[in-house]
């Protein structure tokens, strides 16, 4: 098929030249239209050999072309071979696939310096008694400058860290699924606010206070230990619990679990204690008479 194209195409070139030549050798029009060529030139036709300028083309209703150009045509079309006949390995060429593993490395993947950014994080999570967890609206640097000096004051050390090291900081902990649910809440940053000291001196009061001083900032929640509490939570601690230090609560306790076994002795000894009552009265008696 490709050679008898080749041939048509070579055959057709050929008289093109002799057309071509013969016109050129001419003088006039009159000696190209007695010679009545087999092959008339691309846009040429026998009667009419030049453009009429005043004459606007009609893009409604054109002429067609004259046959050996629509042979022309039709052999030297581009003949496209699709990759897929059928649409059933059609999902192989989308591009979705692509797209989401782009979107993952570079939305959902850490790179080297926030790689360093989790392993501080992580070292602050182990080391911290307490951690306040926030919420930040955009803010100018003044006002981010300005909370980091009050956290210093209240005994804090607060630090921005983005969704992607938080889940690369953060995987494999027991503070996975909490942190990362409140992290992934608000904007790509969150703010939190550790507290390096002892265990013993851990203070919850100072986190609200910390949390009054900086109305740019919305406290989430808390983690206390191996416990995370939200906002009223934390409340509850800082008025009820921390102030009364470890050696009261230990003696309530104590007291709480003393009385179930108290109460079950008082019910044992109710019987002879009223048998006892009984038999006084039983002896009063006889002495009467």
């Amino acid at each position: 098929m490709i050679d008898i194209r080749h041939n048509i195409l070579l055959n057709y070139f050929s008289e093109y030249l002799i057309t071509m030549s013969l016109r050129t050798m001419t003088e006039l029009n009159k000696l190209v239209s007695k010679l009545h060529p087999v092959f008339v030139p691309l846009g040429l036709s026998g009667v009419q050999l030049h453009q009429i300028r005043n004459k606007k083309p009609d893009i409604y209703r054109h002429r067609h072309a004259a046959w050996e150009r629509m042979q022309l045509l039709e052999f030297t079309k581009p003949v496209y071979q699709p990759k897929n006949r059928t649409t059933e390995d059609l999902w192989q060429d989308c591009p979705r696939q692509k797209e989401l593993e782009l979107k993952d490395r570079t939305v959902y993947k850490a790179n080297e310096l926030e790689m360093l950014y989790a392993a501080q994080m992580k070292d602050l999570f182990e080391r911290a008694s307490m951690i306040g967890i926030f919420h930040v609206n955009p803010i100018k640097y003044r006002a981010q400058r300005v909370a980091w000096q009050n956290a210093r004051r209240h005994g804090f050390e607060l630090k921005k860290y983005n969704n992607r090291v938080c889940r690369e900081a953060l995987q494999g902990t027991k503070w996975e699924q909490s942190v990362l649910f409140l992290s992934e809440m608000g904007r790509k940053e969150s703010q939190f606010a550790f507290y390096l000291g002892p265990p013993d001196q851990v203070d919850p009061g100072q986190l609200l206070a910390y949390d009054k001083k900086v109305p740019e900032f919305i406290l989430l929640a808390a983690i206390i230990g191996n416990h995370v509490l939200d906002r009223s939570g934390l409340t509850n601690a800082a008025t009820s619990l921390y102030p009364r230090k470890i050696e009261s609560l230990h003696s309530e306790l104590s007291t709480i679990l003393q009385a179930p076994a108290q109460k079950l002795s008082n019910l044992l000894s109710r019987n002879q204690q009223k048998l006892s009552e009984n038999l006084q009265q039983y002896i009063k008696d006889q002495q009467k008479d």
